[in-house]
């Protein structure tokens, strides 16, 4: 299975002041297995990255920032179908290394103490889990599966980053849609 997604996402950090903030990953999973269970690698990248604004008890803003996360890791799959040809449940889950950095904009009224600056956290490990449907394309002519599906999932990520000698919960979650090419090869599937 070869699959390119994108999607939407939520953040959900549990540091003070950094409210929910949108972002859009794209990425690319390849895995390969056997009766609907399968190993392989997932990749992605926030195309745009969650903003957050820091401000001050009077509503002033302070500062911006944003934080660009790219992952990459294992990943165990299963496809949940009588037949891998047609429609199916998706579960997901996987670990990886998340790298991550953040871009600090200051507001051009601000005078205080410096805010960290543009910062690159420490590689961290996190996790993933999914989960979501596969349903295939239909051939034109025949109209019997394709090796081609669409695929729409939803996903978790737990990403424990340290900042600041202190470990924040950077979780965040989202809904992603797809194309993935099945490889069927492997299945003695008879003919239509």
């Amino acid at each position: 299975m070869l699959q390119l997604y994108t999607g939407y996402g939520q953040t959900a950090y549990n540091m003070y002041g950094y409210d929910a903030a949108s972002y859009v990953p794209v990425g690319l999973r390849a895995a390969i297995g056997v009766a609907g269970l399968s190993l392989g690698a997932d990749w992605w990248t926030d195309v745009v990255d969650p903003k957050f604004t820091v401000g001050d008890s009077l509503g002033n803003t302070l500062w911006k920032e944003r934080i660009s996360n790219n992952y990459i890791g294992a990943m165990i799959r299963a496809q949940m179908a009588d037949d891998p040809r047609d429609f199916a449940v998706i579960l997901r889950a996987g670990v990886g290394v998340f790298m991550s950095k953040r871009a600090v904009a200051l507001s051009s009224g601000y005078h205080g103490p410096e805010p960290g600056g543009d910062t690159k956290f420490a590689n961290s490990i996190g996790y993933c889990a999914g989960l979501g449907f596969s349903m295939p394309f239909r051939e034109s002519k025949t109209h019997a599966p394709s090796n081609i599906h669409f695929t729409l999932e939803g996903q978790f990520n737990y990403n424990p980053r340290k900042y600041n000698g202190t470990t924040n919960y950077h979780t965040s979650w989202g809904i992603q849609v797809g194309i993935s090419y099945n490889f069927f090869n492997s299945y003695n599937l008879g003919h239509y």
